[in-house]
């Protein structure tokens, strides 16, 4: 065993290795409970025993003398100190990240002086969020017509892709996809996109209001733009129609009898028919030899007056199927062409414009009184050279008559009445 009588300054050693270790041990057992090392050593070099906080969570806080400055060991306090004398959305509200710098040794406390203000943020552009939908296509294989006076064809189903190409009003492409934005169309053998909302499934048609007449020797009337489309009549050649609207390769019409339907554009003209009038011979029903040329709505009168020669006389009948009284005659070849003339002979006086003999031209309906009545109570319709078709009721059928003849029989001729300008 070691002498420490021997040795004192080896016992000295011991004695201070002690002390230092217990000193240490001190320290490190201490500082968890809040208490600084500067004041444990202080309490330690004056000899006094640390006293132990009855409440060990709450720090200690220094009263506020200056409102522009505060001094808190309160995380919470300092938080809502914050909230009140500064920035809000600068608060620190993560009590694990609050740090309390020290201003003064021996004392923690914070400065409430705002810091200076973060560069304002750039803004960021953003480019177009597309949707999922923009590209999912449902497979589609027909027609499709464009419902817009123009319209882009695009590479890509986005507004701000390349413009392929550019098509118009009733243009035809083939659809091979489709959802409720875009529409996925094959044009000149390249892939293109065009929106939905443009486009038409069914054949689109351009308004219009215009005369025009059949050019084919019978053309059908059709309930739909399409041969597959039942056949509502059949038209005959230069029949008058009232054209509403133009589509593709077909055209949307009315008949003067009212009658609505599809017809093929290509068997349309817009030119008027010309009628030949030739003068008959006396007590025929059939021209014969050269005569005038009659074009426009008077020709057309008149091609119809000559239509139906020979046809019975009926009385009340107003039709080719039936027979014709002579008011009958000029009724239903005026209906033809579109214009409402009187469907009694008396009412004939005072009907449409009133011409003189000598300005008579053909189309123009003669007004007689054969029983010497007075007043009108027969009509024909004055067809050129001297001549006029009705239907007469001593021949029983509709006839071409000379007009001086007829006059000479005793007819008197009572008025002449213009319903059509040319």
């Amino acid at each position: 065993m070691l002498d420490f009588k021997k040795h004192p300054h080896r016992f000295r050693g011991a004695i201070f290795i002690i002390m230092a270790t217990f000193i240490l041990s001190s320290a490190i057992i201490i500082q968890p409970l809040g208490l600084s090392s500067t004041h444990l050593s202080e309490q330690t070099a004056n000899g006094t025993e640390p006293e132990t906080s009855a409440e060990p969570d709450v720090l200690i806080t220094t009263t506020i003398e200056d409102p522009d400055v505060f001094y808190v060991n309160d995380p919470e306090l300092f938080n809502r100190s914050r909230s009140e004398y500064g920035d809000a959305e600068d608060a620190i509200t993560d009590e694990t990240t609050l740090a309390v710098p020290e201003t003064d040794p021996g004392v923690t406390g914070v400065s409430t002086e705002p810091e200076p203000a973060d560069e304002p943020d750039v803004p960021v552009v953003l480019e177009p969020i597309q949707k999922k939908s923009d590209f999912t296509f449902t497979e589609a294989d027909y027609v499709l017509y464009i419902n817009a006076n123009t319209l882009n064809l695009r590479a890509a189903p986005t507004t701000d892709s390349t413009v392929v190409a550019t098509l118009g009003f009733g243009d035809t492409v083939t659809c091979e996809g489709e959802n409720e934005e875009w529409t996925k169309i094959r044009y000149n053998e390249q892939l293109c996109f065009v929106k939905t909302e443009f486009t038409s499934k069914t054949m689109v048609f351009e308004s219009v209001q215009e005369t025009v007449y059949v050019s084919a020797n019978t053309l059908n009337l059709r309930s739909g733009p399409s041969v597959d489309d039942e056949i509502v009549v059949k038209l005959s050649k230069n029949d008058k129609l009232t054209r509403t609207g133009i589509g593709n390769d077909w055209s949307q019409v009315k008949t003067s009898s009212g009658k609505t339907g599809y017809v093929s554009t290509e068997y349309l003209t817009k030119t008027a028919p010309v009628v030949r009038v030739s003068t008959p011979s006396a007590g025929t029903n059939r021209p014969s030899g050269s005569g005038v040329t009659v074009s426009g709505n008077a020709g057309k009168i008149v091609e119809l007056a000559y239509s139906v020669l020979g046809s019975r006389y009926v009385y009340g009948a107003h039709s080719p199927s039936v027979g014709f009284d002579c008011s009958g005659l000029t009724y239903w070849a005026y209906r033809q062409i579109g214009v409402s003339v009187p469907r009694s002979s008396r009412s004939y006086a005072s009907a449409g414009v009133g011409v003189s003999y000598d300005n008579m031209r053909p189309g123009d309906v003669i007004g007689w009184d054969v029983w010497s009545r007075g007043g009108v109570n027969h009509v024909g319709i004055y067809v050129g050279n001297g001549m006029m078709i009705h239907a007469s009721t001593s021949k029983g059928r509709v006839v071409t008559q000379s007009v001086s003849q007829y006059r000479s029989w005793g007819a008197k001729l009572v008025t002449i009445r213009r319903f059509i300008s040319g």
